[in-house]
């Protein structure tokens, strides 16, 4: 099996061969450059032909790509929220000086965080009861 890859820098062509090897690896060796700018690069695994590999994750003992996209997603989540405070302390404090906890981005809603969250849940588990009218109280029919 073959993969080329062409258009890079400076016209450079990298050809990847992919042989099967029961007792590979998935090591990635460096084969020739011929004629110049043209590498050819070749991968001996037992993860290139059927039944491939049981783990799953690609090549054998290589990085399993929902493992690192996850951790690039929580990575880039968490920086989003640090950003998020901080340029909203930020322009709380200077564009509406804005002091104590009124410096914290939405304020108001993140105070009643907790008290939508409660609604939220309760609305979840009650709404089948008293659709099916099993529930006692709630509202009454007008």
């Amino acid at each position: 099996m073959n993969f080329t890859y062409s258009s890079g820098y400076k016209g450079r062509t990298f050809n990847v061969v992919f042989k099967y090897d029961p007792n590979g690896n998935g090591k990635l060796m460096f084969t020739k450059e011929d004629p110049p700018l043209h590498y050819q690069l070749e991968v001996d695994s037992n993860c290139v032909s059927p039944p491939g590999c049981s783990g799953g994750g690609g090549v054998s003992g290589g990085p399993n790509l929902s493992n690192v996209f996850g951790g690039l997603f929580i990575a880039l989540f968490f920086i989003g929220v640090i950003a998020y405070i901080v340029i909203g302390i930020i322009v709380n404090y200077k564009v509406k000086g804005a002091r104590g906890v009124e410096m914290i981005p939405n304020w108001s809603f993140w105070k009643d965080m907790p008290f939508l969250l409660k609604d939220g849940f309760l609305f979840t588990l009650t709404y089948p009861c008293k659709k099916c009218g099993l529930c006692e109280g709630g509202y009454n029919k007008v």
